[in-house]
């Protein structure tokens, strides 16, 4: 609700930052990470956590850029190690953890619509 342009960038900065360092307690061995992201209010935070970065990483302005990008590369990586254990989740077993995570960043999503994976070579 910030009328300011200046606030409204220092609060989306602020709010990268948070969701980076809540992603990054998700950078835990494979077989621990499996059984986390079965859970689906567990793998809709992690969701949630990466929209926000995704949507707002452009535009943060952070005090400690080198540590920026290391967390900004960290997330990468995790999001390739999570992409087919998410992907199983959503597909396979009918997980609601996307849904979810969209409904939250976005009011007006219906998940009506059921998941499936693109074709190769993307599969993602």
């Amino acid at each position: 609700m910030s009328t300011e342009e200046r606030e409204r960038a220092e609060l989306y900065s602020k709010a990268v930052e948070i969701a980076l360092l809540c992603i990054g307690t998700f950078d835990v061995d494979q077989c621990h990470l499996s059984e986390i992201l079965r859970e689906p209010s567990t793998a809709s935070i992690l969701l949630q956590c990466s929209i926000v970065v995704q949507e707002n990483k452009d535009v943060v302005t952070s005090e400690h850029d080198l540590l920026y990008c290391s967390m900004l590369q960290s997330w990468r990586y995790l999001a390739v190690r999570t992409c087919p254990m998410l992907k199983g989740e959503i597909v396979n077993r009918g997980s609601n953890c996307l849904d979810d995570a969209i409904s939250e960043s976005w009011s007006a999503f219906d998940p009506a619509t059921s998941w499936q994976p693109l074709g190769s070579p993307y599969e993602h």
